[in-house]
């Protein structure tokens, strides 16, 4: 988590009471999911690299090391 910057100190509040409430209620409303973001870009190496060696084996998983995507790993949605 980032910087916290409200314009009102009451919304301070309200966002602590929220989260305190989400992370002590007995389930959540949503399902626990990942969100992958990355660029690839025609003629730059670096993202080239970047999306095969680390987007790549995370959603897919390493078949050559028998390795499972993350988000099966630690029982997460796609």
């Amino acid at each position: 988590m980032g910087r916290l910057a409200f314009d009102n100190p009451a919304d301070y509040e309200s966002y602590a009471r929220s989260t305190i409430a989400y992370e002590s209620a007995a389930g959540v409303p949503n399902a626990k999911k990942v969100s992958y973001w990355g660029t690839r870009h025609s003629g730059d190496g670096a993202t080239r690299l970047s999306s095969s060696f680390l987007l790549d084996p995370l959603i897919n998983g390493n078949a050559d090391d028998g390795d499972d995507p993350i988000t099966k790993v630690v029982g997460y949605g796609p």
